[in-house]
């Protein structure tokens, strides 16, 4: 099996001598002692540190099976490899297997030497050449992928960053690829939100402002159509022009990404604004907003791809940070659109840094972190049916939800991530679950923009599926809802699920409650339609759907008014209802004494606790403490 797999590489930089050598040590082996062959064998990782042995491992990785070669390659063949082809292997490496769950080890390492360059200057501005060169203009992650790896570097100093700046050449860059561009753009979109101060200041050049409104203006600017009267003519040739031109728009929405960025982490909004709005391209006299503006009249165009996105993107720009002039907001223009609606997007429940469109159905998420958003409709019972239209193609979890399913975007907490939640993720293939991925059920290629998800959720049968374009898994998902089952087995609980979604930055997708028709019939035995069955009354804070700056600042003046005085001292999140014992020490809740072994206001030992009505003061139960898990059975019975 091996000796045809080694002579299949042909004029590799392997000698045939080591080949020979490494065929002759495997006829020598006794195959009683496979096993143990590959404990020993597996990878010293301390070797790794070793900036041109990791590439070499890489490029040979997937086509060997056989892991006891890989370390005849940790020694002098890793140094047959130069500086440059060094880092462009292990970023190839990383941008082919970012998405993929296997190979996390060599994934680790690899993103540890890619980090370790931004400690030398010189290969700091080669590796970041190299990252421009080799991340696909197509890559639905591409961003990511050069955010994740700038973000583990060391800072840049002062003079480094002038040095990348002179670099990229945003004065000449128009001349490049659009590969070149839309990853320069990236590049200085990650470190716009790493940097501050003097540093920040010196990433703004003038030259960068004005190749951004020079590529929005071109890219605006209405093409040379003929002749015509008939307004769907027109729209119909801008559209093809719009869509014949799909790098360019992958340029302009990188453009309009790197914007954003430098807005949100700005100490002088404000005037970086007034900055970006006195500028005008070189052909022809039109500011940024005016680019904008015509650049969010395309959105009806197109319902996925870089056009949707970037008219979404152009419309989040205008009424969050430009606000032109006697301009009215998207969201309050659409305030009379969402009032028809009975299950849409919630706002109050979702996690900060998710933008909810203006017709509370289309979710996105610019944030580099996990952002997730639910549904306003909770399925209890029967058998119920949403559709998602992908508007971008990357890592998504789309399923059901819980309403104790706590979303925690900083850390990676999603839909599938606990017990209480389902996912479907068709970028890396697979379905989520408490915590962990499983490819069994998934049954399709991987999903693209304009794919359409559907989520079904049947009661009855206790089980959930999901479909691709209308074709569905044959597996059924049945352990999900008897974990929920189980998690409300008293008679008073509510047994409630939720449509929900999590996504990583730069994603974007559409929801169909039943407002609309389904892209693909429901299944036989689907009860009415979300929209049609939810209850959500005209005044509800719902319906409020506010734009993300807005919004932001609603939520941080609404926490600061919230009474916190009566919340636990240690996790601020459960009411203070149990008092220690002997101590007497209280202002903790039911669940915080179940990791403690003392008091941690008077450090003494903690023999039994007792419930405490927070309202009167009255005592309640008491259990005793000896032990860790009688404490947290009396948690677990308060909760």
């Amino acid at each position: 099996h091996t000796q045809p797999q080694l002579h299949q590489m042909g004029n590799s930089c392997i000698s045939g001598r080591r080949r020979a050598r490494h065929l002759r040590r495997r006829r020598a082996q006794p195959q009683a002692d496979e096993a143990s062959r590959h404990s020993s064998m597996m990878l010293d990782l301390s070797q790794l540190s070793d900036n041109r042995s990791l590439p070499y491992i890489i490029s040979l990785y997937d086509q060997l099976e056989d892991i006891s070669f890989l370390t005849d390659l940790l020694g002098e063949g890793g140094n047959r490899l130069t500086e440059q082809e060094s880092i462009r292997l292990t970023v190839r490496f990383i941008v082919r297997h970012y998405d993929r769950d296997e190979n996390e080890t060599l994934k680790k390492f690899a993103l540890f030497q890619l980090h370790s360059y931004s400690e030398v200057e010189r290969q700091f501005l080669i590796m970041v050449g190299i990252l421009i060169e080799e991340v696909p203009i197509d890559h639905c992650l591409g961003a990511c992928i050069i955010s994740m790896i700038l973000d583990g570097g060391c800072l840049p100093t002062k003079e480094l960053v002038s040095d990348l700046m002179q670099q990229l050449d945003f004065a000449n860059a128009s001349s490049l690829p659009e590969i070149k561009q839309k990853n320069s753009l990236c590049v200085v979109a990650a470190l716009a939100t790493k940097l501050a101060g003097a540093m920040f200041n010196s990433l703004l050049t003038v030259e960068l402002l004005q190749f951004v409104h020079n590529r929005l203006a071109n890219l605006t600017a209405p093409p040379a159509t003929a002749a015509s009267s008939n307004t769907s003519v027109i729209d119909s040739e801008l559209k093809q022009y719009l869509l014949d031109n799909k790098p360019e728009l992958e340029v302009a929405c990188a453009a309009l990404l790197m914007l954003q960025a430098f807005l949100i982490t700005s100490d002088d909004r404000p005037g970086l604004v007034l900055q970006i709005c006195s500028l005008t391209s070189d052909t022809e006299q039109i500011s940024l907003t005016d680019c904008l503006i015509r650049a969010e009249s395309w959105l009806p165009m197109s319902d996925s791809g870089p056009l949707r996105e970037l008219a979404s993107l152009s419309l989040l720009l205008l009424d969050n940070y430009f606000l032109p002039p006697g301009r009215v907001s998207a969201w309050d223009a659409a305030a009379s659109q969402r009032e028809r609606l009975n299950a849409m997007l919630s706002a109050e429940t979702s996690t900060e840094a998710m933008h909810i469109l203006p017709d509370g159905l289309e979710a996105r998420s610019d944030a580099a972190s996990f952002e997730s958003v639910r549904a306003t409709f909770p399925a209890k019972s029967g058998k119920w049916y949403y559709e998602v239209t992908l508007v971008t193609g990357g890592i998504m979890q789309i399923g059901w939800a819980s309403g104790a399913t706590v979303f925690l975007s900083h850390e990676g907490i999603g839909v599938g991530d606990d017990a209480l939640s389902l996912g479907i993720d068709g970028c890396r293939m697979c379905i989520w679950t408490n915590g962990r991925p499983s490819q069994l059920g998934y049954n399709w290629r991987r999903w693209q923009p304009g794919d359409t998800v559907g989520c079904l959720l049947d009661f009855t049968s206790g089980s959930a599926k999901f479909s691709l374009n209308g074709k569905w898994s044959g597996e059924t998902h049945k352990a999900f809802l008897q974990q929920q089952q189980r998690q409300h087995a008293e008679p008073q609980s509510d047994l409630a699920i939720y449509p929900a979604a999590s996504l990583m930055s730069n994603q974007q997708c559409r929801f169909n409650f039943g407002s609309r028709p389904f892209r693909y019939p429901p299944p036989e035995g689907v009860s009415d339609t979300m929209d049609s069955a939810g209850q959500l009354p005209a005044d509800s804070l719902a319906r409020r759907i506010l734009p993300w700056t807005a919004a932001v600042r609603h939520r941080r003046e609404r926490l600061m008014r919230q009474d916190f005085s009566g919340l636990c001292h240690i996790c601020a999140d459960l009411p203070a209802t149990t008092r220690l014992k002997p101590c007497g020490h209280s202002g903790l809740c039911v669940r915080c004494p179940g990791m403690l072994a003392e008091c941690p206001f008077c450090r003494a030992g903690i023999e039994s606790c007792e419930l405490v009505d927070g309202d009167s003061g009255e005592e309640g139960n008491e259990a005793k403490t000896g032990s860790a898990m009688c404490r947290c059975k009396l948690a677990d019975q308060e909760v």
